[in-house]
């Protein structure tokens, strides 16, 4: 059941502080997030050109093991942009 916040409403006042700064630091993690993954996108693209390449066939392995370590990357950062989302919440006063 929801708290009523009518009876005391000074009582959570103390809370909206953290609450801005985890808004701030949701924002600020999607920002970098997504500053992470534009130079990652382009040293995956240019990999990928190379190992397509037939001067550099004999380095394939390895070309191929730093793209799979990109990927890796950027799926971290998928799962840390999810968490940073900026969630609703929604505060229902008990009457």
């Amino acid at each position: 059941m929801y708290e009523n916040i009518t009876e005391n409403p000074r009582k959570h006042e103390d809370e909206w502080p953290l609450h801005k700064q985890l808004e701030l630091l949701g924002k600020m993690a999607a920002e970098i997030g997504h500053e992470l993954r534009n130079p990652l996108t382009t040293v995956r693209g240019y990999l990928q050109i190379f190992r397509s390449k037939e001067l550099f066939a004999e380095y394939r392995t390895q070309l191929d093991m730093m793209i799979a370590e990109l990927d890796q990357a950027n799926e971290v950062i998928i799962e840390f942009l999810y968490l940073a989302k900026n969630k609703r919440v929604e505060q229902k006063l008990g009457i």
